[in-house]
């Protein structure tokens, strides 16, 4: 599913019914060979059923393009949300135990390896709880999320932990960045937004298409005083020269030196890699 809110809700729709999601980042059509080798062996490892998608996604698994790299006889049926269920579903599903598994967690690692983490319901609470308590999240709370949602502390926060704490989530495409790249500090800037977590894609693309455009952002009204938080979440060590920079480049906006931390570690356990008091650290272990 593409990144957004028909994510949030196939994630969810997928427990009420009673199936165990996989999230799996959608193939992008200029870069087929790089893409689908990941999703031919996550489909097998995984051993799915079907698989939820949009027209124009199944449109790609389908192309000709496609199919020297993804045998069309071994992928699961494609099933299309486009189209119009024909039957409501009568009953909710209920877990019969909370050590069942709830979703499994899939990423490349960043030495090329494809693992799996299986997170039970007991998991996906704690996990939820703990960044509750930590983050201190109230439903009159707001966060900006710009980052990698289909794995790790990314799928946590985009998918799972707003719809349990119940706070306000503005749910940006990473990838979106791409063709525009102030929409994440122009989310911050407009609506005023305290906190805000990312991803290093984004600062990278802050840092390489925006870097000489502070000035053309400040003669727009963009203003980043409002930031008390600015979490980079990723699975590697703190990329100290990159948030530098970007501490740097967009000083002139209204970034404080202080706001900007890491959040890192292994995927198993993410949320042990939130900061407490992310005033008085400019990088967390």
């Amino acid at each position: 599913m593409p990144c957004g809110i028909d994510l949030v809700a196939t994630f969810f729709g997928c427990l009420y019914a009673g199936f165990v999601p996989v999230t799996i980042r959608p193939p992008q059509s200029n870069n087929l060979p790089a893409c689908l080798p990941t999703i031919k062996l996550t489909l097998e490892i995984s051993n799915v059923l079907g698989v939820l998608t949009t027209h124009n996604i199944a449109r790609i698994l389908k192309s000709k393009e496609a199919a020297p790299l993804l045998d069309s006889k071994s992928v699961p049926p494609l099933i299309e949300l486009d189209d119009v269920p024909k039957k409501k579903l009568e009953s909710l599903y209920r877990v019969p135990s909370p050590e069942m598994i709830a979703y499994i967690d899939f990423n490349v690692s960043t030495t090329g390896v494809l693992s799996g983490v299986k997170v039970s319901h007991t998991g996906v609470m704690g996990m939820c709880r703990a960044h509750q308590h930590v983050s201190e999240l109230y439903p009159s709370r707001e966060l900006a999320l710009c980052l990698d949602p289909y794995s790790g502390f990314g799928l946590v926060l985009f998918i799972l932990s707003s719809i349990y704490s119940g706070h306000h989530s503005y749910l940006l495409n990473i990838y979106d960045l791409e063709l525009n790249a102030s929409l994440w500090l122009s989310v911050i800037s407009t609506h005023k937004i305290r906190d805000t977590y990312c991803s290093y894609t984004a600062i990278e693309a802050c840092c390489k298409e925006l870097g000489s455009a502070t000035d053309m952002l400040k003669s727009r009204g963009v203003d980043l005083s409002c930031v008390r938080s600015c979490v980079v979440v990723g699975e590697e060590r703190p990329r100290l020269s990159l948030l530098s920079s970007f501490s740097a480049l967009f000083s002139p906006l209204g970034l404080g030196s202080h706001t900007i931390s890491t959040s890192f570690g292994c995927r198993v356990n993410p949320i042990i890699c939130l900061q407490v008091s992310p005033l008085h650290y400019s990088v967390v272990f």
